[in-house]
C-alpha cells in the first residue's frame, strides 16, 4: 500500500471546534439577507479585468501582516478578515479581497459572509498576488518571489485540488495520484518531458491547435523538484490555464496530511464539550 492508497479513503478536515447552534429567530425577527452564490465563480475576478468592477476599488490584503510588509499591491491596505466581518468600514466601497492565490478556498466564504453582512461589492482576486505580479499590476516593496509563490505544501495542495477549476499533471514519480485523482494526466501527454516541450510548436503563446480552458482555469504540476518549474514554465505558455502551481512534496507528505485532516475532521465530531471547546 502506498501513501497515496490511504488518501483515497479519508476526508477533508473542516476545522476542531464547531461554532455553537443558535436559536432560531421568529421570521419576523430575522435580518434579510442577500442569497448566498450558488457557485464560487460569483465570488471571484480576474485581476485583468478589474477595470469591469467600477467604483472607488478599496485592495484589502488578507494575508498574514508580516508577509504584507515584505510586499505587496501597490495602493492595498493589510486588513484581517475578522476586521472585515467585525469593523464593516467598506461596505459602501468596492472591496477586492486579495490572498496568497493557492490553498485559499475560505477566500470565497469570506466573500459570501461579507455580501450578506450588507457589503455592497466585494470579491476575491483570483490567483491573489500571482497573478497580480504576472499581470504586471504595480507593486510595493521586496519583489514576489513567484517560485517560492508557486509552491504548493501538503496542506494546499489537498485545498487547491477541491476547486472543480483544477487541472492536475502528474510526472511518473508521482503516479499514485491517479488513484485518487482519476482525472489526472500524465505530463507525457501534455507535451512536457523532462521539463522540455514535445508537443507541437507554440502558436501565440499557446500549443498548436489548443484552446483555451476558461471552466479549469487553473493547474498543478506534481513533480521531483528538480524539473518542476522547468515543467511549470512549459505548461504555462503552452496551456490556456491562467495559473500555474507546483508541488513537490511527494506521496507520503500528502498523505501525512490528509490523516491530520481525518483526525481533525474526527474530533470535530466529538462535539466541543468532549474536546474541551468553549468551556
Amino acid at each position: 500500500m502506498t501513501g497515496l492508497d490511504v488518501l483515497a479513503g479519508i476526508p477533508q478536515a473542516t476545522g476542531a471546534c464547531p461554532k455553537p447552534p443558535v436559536e432560531a429567530s421568529s421570521k419576523a425577527e430575522r435580518p434579510q439577507v442577500r442569497a448566498r452564490p450558488l457557485k464560487q465563480e460569483d465570488c471571484l475576478i480576474d485581476v485583468a479585468e478589474l477595470s469591469r468592477f467600477g467604483g472607488e476599488l478599496m485592495l484589502a490584503d488578507v494575508r498574514l501582516p508580516a508577509e504584507f510588509e515584505r510586499g505587496h499591491a501597490a495602493g492595498a491596505i493589510s486588513v484581517s478578515p475578522e476586521a472585515l466581518l467585525s469593523k464593516p468600514y467598506w461596505r459602501a466601497k468596492s472591496v477586492l479581497l486579495l490572498g496568497r492565490g493557492k490553498g485559499e478556498p475560505e477566500l470565497v466564504d469570506l466573500c459570501f459572509a461579507l455580501r450578506a453582512q450588507g457589503y455592497r461589492k466585494v470579491a476575491v482576486a483570483d490567483g491573489g498576488v500571482i497573478a497580480w505580479v504576472q499581470q504586471g499590476m504595480g507593486w510595493s516593496g521586496l519583489p514576489l518571489d513567484l517560485r517560492e509563490a508557486q509552491d504548493l505544501t501538503p496542506e494546499e495542495f489537498l485545498l487547491e485540488m477541491q476547486d472543480p477549476r483544477q487541472r492536475l499533471y502528474f510526472s511518473p514519480e508521482m503516479v499514485g495520484l491517479r488513484r485518487r485523482y482519476p482525472d489526472a494526466e500524465p505530463l507525457a501527454t501534455a507535451g512536457v518531458v523532462a521539463g522540455a516541450a514535445s508537443g507541437p510548436r507554440r502558436q501565440g503563446g499557446r500549443a498548436a491547435g489548443a484552446q483555451p480552458d476558461r471552466v479549469r482555469s487553473r493547474f498543478i504540476v506534481a513533480s521531483d523538484r528538480d524539473s518542476a518549474q522547468a515543467q511549470l514554465d512549459v505548461l504555462q505558455a503552452g496551456q490556456g490555464g491562467r495559473l500555474g502551481l507546483i508541488y513537490t512534496g511527494g506521496e507520503a507528505a500528502l498523505a501525512a496530511a490528509a490523516r491530520q485532516a481525518a483526525r481533525l475532521d474526527g474530533l470535530q465530531r466529538l462535539g466541543p464539550k468532549r474536546l474541551g471547546c468553549g468551556l
